[in-house]
């Protein structure tokens, strides 16, 4: 049997490294996951971080890794997600204690990010040293190649389907059967599509949005939190309109959201790519849009025909169940053995 260890994130549980190891589970592997930041995390909401170099977080980290792989080096698979604070040095310390581990790395952000959390001089320097590198966007893997990755393989995101799933009847929202919602963090490009409508009826669900600018029209449509689990599925099932919207790294390829809206049966408007169309044929199983003006067109029209949000939905909800990370799993343990 595979022994097989993730290294990443412990908290919250809708973190990517929980879809994989429920899938993992599902699928019979013996897995377990690691998460040598999480001593960070706490002494960060403590404020006490902050007064740590980072080199000194970098050597907790290569500690905390240094000691697990002390008592426990017997794995056949080490599957990393993005590696923040995982230093080359660390890194290769902590392959010659597996020696006959395959250490993958998956990055669900891009490595060449700048913008702060997305990726780091760590994660770039590391590139090199997997054994295989996962990476969520085809257009990702050429720079990847020439930043000396030893191997690229492509692996798109998915649907958790312990998570994302309609909500019961019972469980969904008559308050927003005519609503279009977004659920996301601000950023400057979410917030000025989102003024283009904010004089339809519009709901707003994450973090940041209190950068808003006093005068913006959207400072009323704004629930001030992250939403998760069955009230995510309660808002995305009972909304008439569910929109997606790319960050720039994502332009031309797909997110999350992607493969989550569609399983819980949403009307998904998202932002035109090529790769989403591939798996949500475009008014088939979505709609997209380009700029500000189809954004509205495609929502107003959709508002105004609920016969289309069904036949978005139905059609959404089918071709996602085809796209789990039970599936994801599957095909990593297949990459894993042909690579052993």
């Amino acid at each position: 049997m595979t022994r097989l260890l993730l290294i990443g994130a412990s908290t919250p549980q809708c973190a990517i490294e929980w879809s994989y190891l429920r899938a993992f589970r599902e699928l019979g592997v013996a897995v377990t996951l690691l998460d040598p930041e999480r001593e960070l995390r706490r002494l960060a909401r403590g404020r006490i971080l902050a007064r740590f170099a980072q080199s000194l977080q970098h050597a907790w980290v290569a500690k905390v890794l240094r000691d697990f792989l002390g008592h426990t080096a017997n794995w056949d698979v080490v599957l990393v997600f993005k590696g923040m604070f995982i230093s080359a040095n660390t890194l290769s310390d902590a392959m010659a204690r597996t020696p006959r581990a395959l250490w993958l790395c998956f990055n669900p952000d891009s490595p060449f990010a700048m913008e702060r959390g997305s990726s780091s001089a760590h994660v770039r320097a590391a590139l090199p040293l997997y054994h295989t590198y996962l990476i969520w966007s085809h257009a990702l893997i050429p720079a990847i190649r020439r930043a000396g990755a030893r191997d690229v393989v492509y692996v798109p995101f998915a649907a958790d389907s312990s998570v994302h799933f309609p909500a019961t009847e019972r469980d969904r929202d008559p308050g927003l059967q005519h609503t279009v919602t977004f659920v996301g963090s601000h950023d400057a490009t979410r917030a000025e599509l989102l003024e283009s409508i904010a004089d339809l009826p519009l709901r707003v669900y994450g973090n940041a949005w209190n950068r808003l600018s006093r005068d913006s029209k959207l400072r009323d449509k704004v629930v001030h939190r992250s939403i998760f689990d069955r009230e995510l599925r309660r808002v995305v099932s009972s909304s008439a309109v569910s929109l997606n919207i790319l960050r720039r790294q994502n332009a031309g390829a797909h997110n999350m959201r992607s493969f989550e809206l569609p399983a819980m049966n949403a009307a998904m408007v998202t932002s035109r790519s090529r790769e989403q169309a591939e798996w949500f044929p475009e008014r088939e199983a979505c709609l997209m849009y380009d700029d500000k003006a189809e954004l509205r067109k495609v929502v107003e029209s959709l508002l105004s025909d609920p016969a289309a949000r069904e036949q978005l939905r139905a059609a959404g909800l089918q071709r996602a169940r085809a796209h789990t990370y039970v599936e994801r799993a599957r095909s990593l343990l297949e990459i894993a053995s042909a690579r052993r």
